[in-house]
């Protein structure tokens, strides 16, 4: 796991507490650790298959669904472990890869650190882009941040936010750069469709919420949150933009 702890540690600045609270981990380069692992402890074939974690192939035979990526474990909002994002650490394709789906993962009706969260006083939620945001945020002080597993916002998503945020304010804070603008004015509209009032976090020249702390800090990040623009604003800007 010297990769992924040089990576996590040198690479993106987490120390070994943040590495340890968020169970952050490691899919080794073989193709068939899991499948032994699972093995040995006596899970049959068709739950590991069920799992996600492990594919079999007809000719090839069970390999691991993650090889040779970074782990996060995704929680339901219990805290109970319903899944796994794995992300690469050059740059092949897929860049993230979520477990495949199944009856306890279903990506849109969960959040990455809803868990925690939900437990927050901030009175707000903050709703990134990926994973590492999420643990940036946190690791600010940001307790309250939260993101969609890899897929545009949904209506099941929306629906739990409601459930869960009682009268928690709703900011929005995606990358900059354009696939995460248009993430975001998508965001925007399907709150908006559930009646969900929510504010935009922008972050100037800065690609996303953890590149901005390190330059400027959480002070300035707090600074970002209190001047956060209306959504309605933020789309008609863009709309005129455009």
């Amino acid at each position: 796991g010297k990769m992924a702890m040089d990576y996590l540690v040198e690479g993106r600045g987490l120390d070994r507490d943040t590495i340890r609270g968020f169970a952050l981990g490691y899919a080794d380069g073989n193709w068939d650790s899991m499948y032994r692992f699972l093995k040995s402890k006596g899970y049959e074939e068709e739950i590991m298959k069920e799992s996600g974690l492990v594919v079999f192939d007809e000719k090839k035979g069970p390999r691991d669904y993650f090889i040779n990526r970074l782990i996060f474990p995704i929680l339901d909002d219990k805290g109970m472990p319903i899944a796994f994002g794995g992300r690469v650490f050059d740059d092949s394709k897929p860049k993230y890869l979520n477990s495949n789906e199944n009856m306890i993962f279903q990506k849109r009706n969960n959040f990455y650190g809803l868990d925690r969260a939900k437990k927050s006083r901030s009175g707000m939620y903050i709703l990134c882009e990926g994973y590492m945001d999420v643990i940036a945020l946190h690791r600010a002080g940001f307790d309250s941040a939260i993101a969609p597993l890899g897929t545009a916002l949904t209506k099941e998503q929306v629906k739990k936010l409601k459930v869960e945020r009682d009268s928690k304010k709703v900011y929005i804070c995606f990358d900059s750069d354009f696939a995460g603008t248009d993430a975001m004015h998508r965001a925007v509209g399907m709150l908006a469709l559930c009646g969900v009032d929510a504010k935009v976090i922008t972050m100037g020249e800065y690609k996303d919420p953890d590149e901005y702390i390190k330059a400027n800090g959480s002070d300035a990040f707090e600074g970002r949150i209190k001047s956060a623009e209306n959504s309605f604003i933020y789309s008609l800007k863009k709309l005129r933009k455009e």
